[in-house]
């Protein structure tokens, strides 16, 4: 009946509208907000009439009404459509007006006209122009202008000088517009520059209030709500960001830093702001990421979304964390409608007080999201070294800085605490590299001077008891969830083996002591948890400490406090279980996948056991699940064909696939002839590309005939998912025992491969075509039942890698290793057939050693290498071999990477014999440039790889002089220099000395040093001019004559000076 009585009013508005506009809008004062059942063609009729109207300006309480109307119009909400029926047409000819009226509200000449100068009245028109925003189809350009600094009227009406109430619902129409219009990046670091100056104005003036009197709690509230709507419009604007300027960045932070505290106990307000600085320690690790700003972040496994349906090729043990009650994907445009972010709606919110402890809380929260954004958008190394400011150093006290920690244990406020958790998982998320290299802080006194490594470890600590104290407590299962990821996280970017301190047994007795919580989400952070524990990668040298964290689990894996393997029992009983919810049962399989994977010796008497879990219960279930399932056996598959010590038990293995690969139900072949299910299908694929040489071999014909055919016709499969996992199948098969498969198979695969190489529409499918045809052609070396058949298919696969090296770069990568394969197998009866394809593979390599990605170029000098040992390839392709050496000869000098390097150098000293004396002389120059140039690195990164270079350099030296047929008259005309034989002391003492080096070595420095004294005992008997050449060569004899005792140099300075003077 109220409603009735409400349509009837608003009607009779309407037709008084028609008959005098401005006298009716005095009988709307009596009409009820919002209107929420108006039928379409009395709000459209209303509308229209409005946009006759123009109230005069002398009467403001007409302008309020006005624009309340409109504003309640905008937001209406019918149960049909839940919109309103505003055309864009309208709604801009609505703005138009507005802004208008506005316009003139804060001209100054309008204003002393009027007698009655009141400022209020502009907050309704702001209001409801907020409400326009999304229904117009105005350009950025127009939006622009009215944010910019210099003459925005929004900017202007949020001056300080202006009433609080009308600067925050200026506010409120800046947050509108950046929520439903894309500005541009320097507008918005502009408008963020002045929101800082805003925010800070406000603080400024909470400290000049510090001892007001009780009557101005009123103003202190406005002030804390004016910040609110500033941390709310920068909110909206943080994620429209591609990348932050450094400019920014300080600012932004320490501001955040300040509102993350604010109205906490025991905090105060900063007289002084200072800009937050990132810390100059983090930009000494090399991570391969650029120290500016910059954007597209990388999240690594542990943050990615399990539940997803593509758990290849690896697996993640965190569901995306849910954050803090308003993420970035949440609707925040009912900020203008009312919508509330505290925990008390706003009519129990009485007292100025609480209106204050209210507006706090907002704050902290808002301060906390844009944190989160901001790190979250970052890359790694800007992250961490701004972040480093917002982690805790040492146990707190009352004179330490405030951390993120201090929002997580003294908020009151629980969506502030899982903000604060959300920005510290975004911070460690990715920090590896920063935190490995933590130690633990000295026990001893304190010095003046603490190491960036000693805060690191003192940060990790205070992490590491912060967050168990706080899951120890919590009794909030969401709190305690997001905390219990968040531990997950830090495990998973903590190096333990480099710390003293144990962690290892705090966190499993914590985590012991909540997975028995009867909630599914704990179950799910707790099972999350241990999969990191788990899945800690440890350097080999770490294995065999007593101390060491895999000892510490292995110890509780076997000696558990709630028994051996507890924790495989746990995950199986819950697989075994019906009623396990999809969530917890993926979570649960890859724990088991993470136990077989890294603790297999430990699980090994249970692994047919686990092997059965499968057949058992994870048949017949969701696609979700059947992944992770087929992650499992992939896991398992291939750690029976990696293990060594499993070939006593070659009975069970074969048993366990001939199951799997039965016709029965349930088995794998059900999925791979599924193809209505493309990932699983194409999973599969990669599940049957782990059985290994030794179990493919002792399967039976008849399985073999079940599952081959399948496989090489879903390598011919539209599918790009399926092909190309078929493909690569095909691929790993290639590289078995030829005894496993008969020629026709090995044709048809090859068939394969090709057909997928030339498949242009698709990239994916060309890049395993490209990997597998490198593996294919590896056999060809390896094994010799292979290169038996080399000419039933070398011309097709020489035609197919010609057209691959002219692809893309992820395609050239193994196009490259191809051609050096087929090059390195290459005999005079295939040349003359293939003539024309080995031509242009030849060229192609010298035209890709020195351009290209890296990987691409190391590729192309080692299938130079694999090409020169080739004694067909050196009497066949002498002409197209000058192109090569001579790109190898650049690549020696000039490249940037010293792995390219490396390979090159290894390539120039492959030839048993080369084209011409003026090649092997140009070779010999470029070796000793090559070596005094090994001493400038072009970056840090590449120092690891100097002594790998010289090594291989100081081969190709002595190679060239056992090459030559007179080394004396080669070596007087370019003797080495100086640094060059300096240089080449260190590989020589190391070939000399080492045991461990393979003795074809140490017979290349023998048989160099029998050439020198040859050749030298000639020059004697000759009995020539030849007095530079003799000492020259005796010089080299010395240097291949280190004693183990002598680190004297090895030639006096003077003899060397006269030396080189002679030459």
């Amino acid at each position: 009946m109220a409603r009735k009585h409400a349509r009837e009013d608003w009607r009779k508005a309407v037709k008084s509208l028609q008959e005098g506009p401005d006298e009716s809008l005095e009988s709307m004062k009596n009409l009820k907000y919002p209107i929420d059942d108006l039928e379409v063609q009395d709000v459209t009729s209303f509308t229209h009439l409005l946009l006759l109207t123009t109230p005069t300006l002398q009467k403001p309480e007409r302008v309020e009404m006005w624009s309340k109307v409109i504003y309640s119009i905008c937001t209406v909400q019918t149960k049909a459509y839940q919109r309103p029926y505003i055309s864009k047409d309208v709604a801009n000819s609505l703005t138009d007006k507005m802004l208008y009226i506005l316009r003139n509200c804060t001209d100054p000449i309008v204003l002393s006209a009027r007698q009655d100068n009141k400022t209020t009245y502009p907050i309704e028109l702001l209001y409801a122009l907020s409400s326009l925003v999304k229904y117009s189809n105005r350009t950025s350009p127009f939006w622009e202008e009215l944010v910019n600094i210099e003459s925005g009227i929004l900017i202007k009406i949020a001056a300080p000088d202006k009433e609080i109430r009308i600067r925050r619902a200026s506010l409120d129409y800046i947050d509108s517009i950046c929520q439903h219009v894309s500005l541009s990046v320097e507008s918005m670091v502009k408008l963020i520059d002045n929101l800082l100056k805003l925010f800070d104005g406000s603080l400024l003036k909470l400290l000049g209030k510090k001892a007001a009197a009780a009557q101005d709690e009123e103003l202190h509230a406005l002030l804390y709500k004016l910040q609110v709507s500033i941390l709310r419009v920068l909110h909206t604007i943080l994620p429209q960001f591609d990348s932050f300027s450094v400019h920014i960045l300080p600012s932004l932070l320490a501001t955040l830093k300040v509102a993350m505290t604010t109205g906490l106990p025991g905090h105060q307000i900063p007289l002084r702001m200072r800009p937050l600085e990132p810390h100059p320690d983090v930009g000494y690790v090399d991570v391969g990421y650029q120290a500016a700003s910059v954007a597209g972040p990388k999240q690594s496994k542990i943050r990615r979304k399990i539940h997803s349906d593509h758990p290849f090729p690896g697996h993640a043990f965190i569901s995306s964390d849910s954050g803090s009650g308003e993420g970035r994907g949440e609707e925040r445009g009912q900020c203008l409608s009312g919508a509330s972010d505290s925990e008390m709606s706003d009519g129990e919110i009485t007292s100025s007080s609480s209106q204050i402890r209210q507006a706090t809380v907002k704050i902290r929260l808002r301060a906390l999201n844009c944190l989160s954004t901001i790190f979250q958008s970052l890359e790694r190394q800007p992250t961490f070294s701004y972040g480093f400011s917002f982690l805790p150093h040492d146990t707190p006290t009352s004179n330490s800085p405030p951390s993120i920690l201090t929002c997580l244990n003294q908020d009151n406020s629980h969506k502030c605490q899982s903000a604060a958790i959300s920005v510290l998982m975004s911070i460690l998320d990715n920090s590896k590299p920063f935190l490995a290299m933590a130690s633990d802080p000295s026990s001893g006194p304190t010095h003046p001077f603490i190491s960036y490594s000693n805060k690191l470890g003192g940060v990790i600590r205070e992490l590491h008891r912060s967050l168990l104290e706080f899951i120890s407590k919590e009794k909030r299962a969401t709190l305690l969830t997001q905390a219990v990821k968040c531990l997950a996280i830090l495990v998973s970017n903590t190096s333990y083996h480099k710390l003293t301190t144990s962690y290892i047994k705090d966190i499993l007795l914590c985590l012991g002591s909540i997975i028995s919580i009867n909630q599914t989400d704990v179950s799910i952070a707790c099972l999350t948890c241990y999969g990191a524990l788990i899945s800690l990668s440890l350097p080999l040298e770490d294995l065999g400490k007593s101390s060491s964290p895999r000892c510490e689990m292995e110890a509780w894996l076997e000696e558990g406090p709630k028994g051996k393997l507890w924790i495989l029992d746990h995950c199986v009983q819950l697989i075994t279980q019906k009623d396990t919810k999809q969530s917890l049962l993926m979570e649960a399989i890859q724990v088991l996948t993470a136990l077989v994977k890294f603790y297999f010796p430990q699980i090994r008497p249970k692994w047919k056991e686990l092997a059965n879990v499968y057949f058992d219960c994870l048949v017949n279930k969701p696609e979700p699940i059947q992944l992770h399932a087929l992650k499992f056996l992939d896991e398992i598959g291939r750690t029976l064909a990696t293990r060594q010590d499993m070939s006593d038990e070659i009975g069970s293995i074969m048993e366990y696939w001939e199951r799997l690969l039965s016709i029965q139900s349930p088995s794998l072949l059900q999925w791979l002839q599924d193809t209505t299910c493309p990932l699983s299908c194409s999973h599969s694929c990669s599940v049957l590309a782990t059985i290994g040489n030794t179990p493919m071999s002792h399967l039976s014909e008849e399985t073999k005939n079940r599952v081959l055919p399948l496989l090489l016709n879903l390598s011919k499969y539209s599918n790009p998912s399926i092909k190309s996992s078929a493909i690569r199948t095909l691929g790993i098969f290639s590289q078995y025992s030829s005894q496993c498969f008969d020629a026709t198979f090995i044709l048809d695969v090859c068939d394969s491969i090709t057909n997928g190489l030339n498949l242009k529409e698709v990239v994916a499918v060309r890049i395993q075509a490209s990997w597998s045809i490198g593996n294919m052609t590896d056999s060809l070396i390896h094994e010799e039942g292979h290169r038996a058949k080399i000419l039933l298919f070398y011309e097709t696969l020489s035609k197919s890698v010609v057209v691959a090296m002219g692809d893309i770069e992820k395609v050239k990568v193994n196009a490259f290793r191809a051609a050096g394969n087929l090059l390195h197998v290459l005999t005079d009866e295939i040349y003359l057939m293939c003539e024309h394809s080995v031509i242009n593979m030849c060229s192609r390599l010298a035209a890709s050693v020195n351009v290209g990605i890296m990987k691409g170029r190391w590729n192309a000098c080692y299938a130079c290498y694999n090409a020169f040992t080739n004694p067909s390839f050196l009497k066949n392709c002498s002409q197209p071999m000058l192109g090569m050496i001579e790109s190898l000869c650049s690549a020696v000098v000039t490249c940037k990477n010293f792995k390219v390097r490396t390979n090159a150098a290894l390539a120039l000293g492959g030839p048993s014999s080369y084209p011409s004396f003026e090649v092997l002389e140009n070779i010999w120059d470029t070796v000793l440039k090559a070596i005094e140039n090994s001493e400038d690195q072009p970056n840090f990164a590449e120092y690891q790889q100097t002594s790998s270079l010289r090594m291989q350099l100081c081969q190709v030296f002595c190679k060239l002089i056992n090459t030559m047929e007179n080394p004396s008259g080669t070596i007087s005309k370019s003797p080495p220099s100086e640094k060059a034989l300096e240089l080449l002391q260190k590989p020589i003492k190391e070939i000399i000395e080492s045991s461990d080096v393979h003795s074809e070595k140490k017979e290349l420095i023998d048989l160099t040093v029998k050439r020198l004294k040859e050749s030298n005992d000639c020059l004697q008997q000759e009995e020539k001019e030849s007095l530079n050449q003799e000492d020259i060569l005796t010089t080299l004899i010395s240097s291949f004559n280190i004693s183990t005792h002598d680190h004297s140099a090895l030639f006096g300075a003077n003899q060397c000076e006269s030396n080189m003077s002679s030459c």
